[in-house]
């Protein structure tokens, strides 16, 4: 999912069965409050989001 996929979706799952929550739009997204730093890197199997958070289960 790119950028724009994920604002549009608001929430996602992950691989424990939560979800993620995202917030903003653009150059502005949030993934539950963690601010992405940088996004959208294609990779083989993924699109790859960095932010400056860590992002743990159940928090």
């Amino acid at each position: 999912m790119d950028a724009n996929g994920l604002a549009q979706a608001k929430t996602v799952p992950t691989a424990q069965g939560g979800q993620l929550t995202i917030e903003g739009s653009g150059d502005n997204l949030k993934v539950n409050g963690a601010s992405v730093l940088c996004g959208n890197v294609p990779t083989a199997n993924a699109t790859v989001f960095v932010v400056d958070n860590v992002l743990m289960p159940g928090q």
